[in-house]
């Protein structure tokens, strides 16, 4: 399985608005482990060519979702600056292959937080938002 060459096909089908068909269709053996890797190759692309980092995201937080999509822990992945949209201008639906919406909570901190001994007032006294 080639990492690069799937990062590269997802770009593409982002870019030409095109859907392919689900990964594990052509590759059986995919698992969580790759999964990450494609998506970090996929950041890394995208942030070679100008994008920024701007945050994490969790996901499948809900024991009930995990229950209903058959998995039993949260996922994670990155926020890029191209991701973020001005909340008082209309969302284009251009930019998507098949626009949903899905609401998220998100914190903006001032300050990194790092290490297992990060504690729930750390958290609170590092939210800026």
């Amino acid at each position: 399985m080639d990492i690069q060459l799937i990062a590269e096909q997802l770009l593409k089908a982002e870019r030409t608005k095109q859907p392919i068909p689900p990964l594990t269709g052509a590759y059986k053996e995919l698992n969580g482990q790759d999964a990450y890797a494609i998506q970090l190759a996929l950041i890394q692309k995208k942030v070679r060519e100008g994008a920024r980092i701007k945050g994490l995201k969790i996901g499948l937080t809900s024991k009930a979702i995990q229950e209903m999509l058959n998995v039993y822990t949260p996922d994670y992945g990155f926020i890029l600056d191209t991701m973020i949209y001005d909340e008082n201008q209309p969302l284009p639906a251009h930019p998507f292959i098949q626009p949903k919406i899905e609401f998220e909570i998100a914190f903006v901190f001032k300050k990194k937080l790092q290490g297992p001994d990060v504690t729930v007032q750390d958290v609170i006294d590092a939210t800026e938002e």
